[in-house]
């Protein structure tokens, strides 16, 4: 049940690393 909420938090960590790394 909290496998999905882990993946989402998983991409949401990767997408602001990638975000922070670009700006």
């Amino acid at each position: 049940p909290n496998i999905q909420t882990k993946i989402i938090e998983q991409i949401w960590k990767e997408h602001i690393f990638q975000g922070t790394v670009v700006k």
